[in-house]
């Protein structure tokens, strides 16, 4: 298993012991494709994927930053909620509004959101399904 993915199931498996029971009932709370579309106005959307993926296509509006910039280190540390708030205002996302993080499956921006559950922010979603899905609906 890749290290990341192994990080992932770590923080997720972390979380959902650490956090406060509101929290961990979020960690099973994906967000659907319908419900995206209806809070595109609400939540500011951020895509974590690389640069060469958000060039074949992003959601309208949504904000790039790469899910890499949310770990430290060799061991893929979470960020701090200092580094998390700076660099969430570094691309102009007020850290007080609600976000939804994806990607292209949800793993990537899982990783993201997980940091910002993590550091204590509040109101954050992950978009289930990721951009394949988004494309699949949007062009219904």
């Amino acid at each position: 298993m890749p290290p990341f993915i192994k990080s992932i199931f770590c923080l997720l498996f972390f979380c959902a012991l650490a956090v406060p029971a509101p929290v961990e009932a979020a960690l099973v709370r994906l967000l659907k494709p319908a419900q995206l579309s209806q809070l595109k106005d609400a939540y500011k959307i951020i895509d974590a994927r690389p640069v060469s993926e958000w060039e074949k296509g992003h959601i309208p509006e949504a904000v790039r930053i790469n899910w890499t910039n949310f770990f430290t280190g060799n061991d893929r540390s979470p960020i701090s909620k200092e580094q998390l708030v700076e660099l969430l205002r570094k691309h102009d996302i007020d850290p007080e509004k609600p976000v939804v993080y994806y990607c292209s499956g949800g793993v990537r921006s899982a990783y993201a959101w997980t940091v910002h559950e993590l550091a204590g922010l509040k109101r954050a979603k992950n978009y289930e399904g990721g951009m394949e899905t988004w494309q699949r609906v949007d062009s219904r």
